[in-house]
């Protein structure tokens, strides 16, 4: 059976870029050999986008939004709309090589595997900027934004990744139902694709990469055209709070706990204001968070795993320790 993909692009006032996004999606998907759909996630932009691209691709899948929420709910709006067996996940600012897809598809004749990214590329360049994502630790707080590249593997070896990168992730559609789509929590943005990987793993799942799959990506630009640094920042850090709080478990925990208090101590002490506005927005979302990890922990329950997040990082660094690693 051939598969159907849906290309989902969310964007907020993406009017200038999304035409050459579109265009380079097009291609991809026609030599993919696959049926395709590409479906355009509009967050209540201001530039007129949806009106802009209706003009120039006429007949394709537009969704539209009266007030502005952020990724999580923006594709989330995508995925419920895609037909496709898969949804490829893909930033309104990137561009998929011709032959995108050739070799995305074989990944998924194992049925664990929950979703694969391809390589990471600037603009204009083969240049690697981002690649498949390496866990570690630093204390109790895990560190998602490593990348690394793996040499030396045998034929059929497959690259694990902590996480789908949100710029070109390729998921199994029914999968991520299972999963509930993106935590709107963590809205407006960050840390709304490392936890969808995150919590994917700990079903059992896969998230794989895959070097051959090229595309061109710009990181960012279009979160810092509309935001200042500093709230950036806040709602980075925010965001890695929830996700510490809702994933963490045991002597980890505690851990993880006892640092935040004694890191709300010292940043008094050095007038840490924007700390102070994180963890401000984070006990706000204490409930929320706290729900959201006790429904995580029913659908473990009903799919009869308990893994952690400390057993999925053991596990990805195990499976690569033999081989020569690239960090960066």
């Amino acid at each position: 059976m051939i598969p159907f993909i849906s290309i989902l692009i969310p964007t907020f006032n993406g009017s200038g870029i999304l035409p050459e996004t579109i265009r380079a999606a097009i291609i991809a998907g026609k030599n993919s050999g696959c049926g395709f759909e590409i479906i355009v996630s509009d967050d209540a932009s201001t530039d007129n986008t949806p009106v802009n691209i209706r003009k120039e691709f006429p007949g394709l899948k537009i969704i539209t939004a009266e007030i502005n929420c952020g990724f999580a709910v923006t594709a989330n709006k995508g995925i419920k709309s895609a037909s496709g067996d898969f949804v490829l996940l893909l930033n309104s600012d990137t561009l998929l090589s011709e032959n995108y897809f050739n070799t995305q598809f074989s990944f998924f004749e194992d049925k664990n595997t929950f979703g694969v990214m391809g390589r990471i590329c600037e603009p204009g360049s083969e240049r690697t900027i981002d690649a498949a994502k390496y866990p570690s630790w630093n204390g109790s707080r895990l560190i998602s934004t490593g990348n690394f590249m793996v040499a030396n593997t045998p034929p059929g070896f497959i690259i694990p990744t902590l996480f789908l990168s949100g710029a070109n992730a390729l998921m199994d559609r029914k999968k991520i139902f299972t999963l509930g789509g993106f935590n709107e929590i963590y809205s407006p943005f960050y840390m709304e694709d490392v936890d969808l990987g995150v919590r994917a793993w700990r079903l059992g799942w896969k998230c794989c990469y895959d070097p051959e799959a090229v595309c061109y990506h710009n990181p960012s630009s279009t979160i810092k055209k509309y935001y200042n640094n500093r709230f950036i920042r806040q709602i980075s850090k925010r965001n890695k709070m929830i996700f510490h709080f809702i994933h963490l478990a045991g002597v980890r925990r505690i851990l993880w706990i006892t640092e935040t208090v004694l890191n709300l101590i010292f940043r008094w002490m050095i007038l840490d204001a924007g700390y102070y506005r994180s963890f401000y927005g984070f006990s706000g979302l204490c409930t929320e968070s706290l729900r959201n990890k006790r429904q995580f922990g029913k659908i473990q329950k009903e799919m009869g795993v308990a893994l952690s997040v400390e057993n999925i990082t053991t596990s990805i660094r195990k499976q690569i320790q033999k081989f020569t690693i690239t960090r960066f």
